[in-house]
């Protein structure tokens, strides 16, 4: 998807933004975890060229872009063939615990893009105190 859009403007690219899709392209499986400013840092650009790039990908900003790569990364990263292939051959207690870890991560990583999350982030971490209350897995 970012690929195909990347490749319409490849010809049109400032030299900042073609800097920043190098640095994009490297690090694929962390530009989740970055804000435009240290995107920005960590690529060597202004703020202002990585608010740009993104809006001429035709992203309202770096939201869109880091949706669209957060799938493409859970597609590459999970449906490894070879993790498939050997987590599909066996059908043993580790596989089970494996094919639910995975699916819990799965589930994990589209809660982190919604705004509800994002609310709970920002509650927290304003915070004076925060009390936190464990309790063991009742469902199976």
């Amino acid at each position: 998807m970012l690929d195909a859009r990347v490749e319409k403007l490849e010809g049109n690219l400032t030299p900042a933004e073609r800097t920043l899709w190098a640095y994009i392209n490297a690090n694929l499986e962390n530009i989740a975890f970055e804000n435009g400013a240290t995107l920005a840092q960590k690529s060597g650009v202004s703020p202002n060229t990585v608010s740009r790039f993104c809006r001429r990908l035709g992203y309202k900003g770096l939201k869109g872009l880091k949706e669209d790569l957060r799938d493409e990364v859970r597609v590459k990263s999970l449906l490894n063939t070879t993790l498939l292939a050997r987590v599909e051959q066996q059908n043993d207690d580790l596989t089970v615990h494996l094919n639910n870890e995975i699916e819990a991560l799965v589930k994990f990583w589209e809660q982190i893009g919604s705004q509800h999350w994002q609310d709970i982030v920002q509650c927290v971490s304003q915070a004076e105190h925060v009390f936190v209350c464990g309790f063991r897995r009742s469902a199976a």
